[in-house]
């Protein structure tokens, strides 16, 4: 029996960005995906994503409903790599369901033999990948939850962007993370070899420290 009722997501995709997809849905992130133990033990995989209903009734805007990229048992496709087995709905269906935290995880408990009560999408400080990258999933209840080390990531990580937003005078640097540890991450700085000679940065890489 799995005794988790939270369910934990990656974020797969873009952050929401603006007030009229905040508004429309609760998720945070266009694209999302988790594996995770059913009540016996099964793992699952599930990635699910906004679609886009088209505008009715004179609204102004268009609406998200869940759409559904993979829901399977991970056994049963390492079993049968060759054969697609993940679970399909009814696309009727799902364009009745708004992409919403709600939705997302009575649509679980009802195809998947759990009981969670809410759910929680992970921003990147927390290092959750659900793909190993060598074929397997890395499930959710592995997930190492230390949220002061994640909180002083993103303080680290958002202090540095806006030193290089100031630098570049672009109000979004390419900035990714390249390595994070307990103490320290590396940022890999996107900017074009020939952009950081003209401001003398002699490395697209900078190792920034972590406090908590």
């Amino acid at each position: 029996m799995n005794n988790n009722k939270t369910l934990y997501f990656e974020r797969a995709g873009m952050d929401f960005y603006s007030n009229e997809q905040t508004d429309q849905s609760d998720v945070g992130n266009f694209r999302i995906r988790t594996s995770f133990f059913d009540n016996d033990g099964v793992q699952h995989y599930v990635e699910v994503s906004n679609g886009h209903r088209p505008k009715k009734n004179n609204k102004s805007k268009d609406e998200y409903y869940l759409s559904v990229q993979h829901f399977f048992d991970v056994g049963e496709q390492l079993d049968n790599p060759n054969r697609k087995v993940c679970k399909e709905f009814d696309d009727h269906y799902l364009r009745t369901l708004d992409y919403t935290k709600e939705n997302i995880i009575k649509l679980i408990n009802d195809n998947l033999n759990c009981n969670f009560e809410s759910m929680v999408v992970l921003d990147r400080f927390y290092d959750y990948h659900v793909h190993d990258g060598k074929g397997l999933y890395n499930a959710m209840e592995f997930i190492e939850l230390n949220h002061e080390r994640a909180k002083a990531r993103k303080k680290a990580y958002d202090k540095t962007v806006e030193k290089y937003k100031a630098i570049f005078n672009r109000k979004y640097p390419a900035i990714s993370i390249k390595e994070m540890s307990d103490t320290y991450m590396i940022l890999d700085n996107h900017q074009g070899k020939d952009l950081l000679e003209k401001l003398n940065l002699v490395s697209r890489y900078e190792k920034i420290q972590i406090d908590y």
